[in-house]
């Protein structure tokens, strides 16, 4: 067991492929040290364990797919859709489970597999919150991505705001709300 003040190894986050950062966005928390290829937290800094912990997870499921791991969404009209419990967009399920594991996946192996599912939010969640500060930004920056996180107006095809999804996230998860992201 670990002593609260010393530093302990994580899953290694890799680097941000999200796509392009706002204009405004302070540079990413990132870890300062690496042993082994893990990176190493310090005081302060949310680590997937903690966001698997917090309990974010369901509450971005209840809000996503109701807890479901066999959930796709509805074709975009980009042609694209979400797939799994907490709804990630096929296009980033390569990319966001590649930082999780170190292997990209594709739709299908993700939408098959419960564990991979919940590693890839834990960890790209761990790194929303630490990029934006709070659950409930991190929440934001899930649904609507870092582009279109602080438009509380902005709707996804089914009508939902980005304003209306922070709401329900803090609800559920217990969280304050907050508001713009730094």
């Amino acid at each position: 067991q670990s002593q609260p003040d010393q530093l302990t190894p994580q899953p290694n986050l890799g680097p941000i492929t999200s796509g392009p950062r706002p204009p405004n966005a302070p540079p990413a928390r990132v870890p300062r040290e690496q042993v082994g290829g893990m990176p190493i937290y310090g005081q302060g800094e949310v680590n997937p364990m903690d966001v698997a912990g917090a309990g974010y997870g369901n509450a971005t499921a209840s809000i996503e797919s109701g807890g479901r791991y066999n959930t796709q969404g509805p074709v975009t009209r980009t042609g694209d859709r979400a797939y799994g419990k907490h709804q990630v967009m096929g296009a980033n399920v390569p990319a966001f489970t590649r930082d999780a594991t170190g292997t990209a996946a594709t739709p299908q192996q993700f939408l098959a597999n419960p564990d991979l599912q919940e590693n890839t939010f834990n960890t790209k969640f761990a790194e929303y919150i630490n990029r934006y500060g709070s659950p409930e930004a991190a929440a934001r920056a899930w649904f609507a991505g870092e582009g279109g996180m602080n438009d509380p107006n902005r709707r996804d095809q089914l009508g939902t705001t980005v304003g209306q999804y922070g709401q329900r996230f803090a609800q559920a998860a217990g969280v304050p709300q907050g508001g713009q992201a730094p």
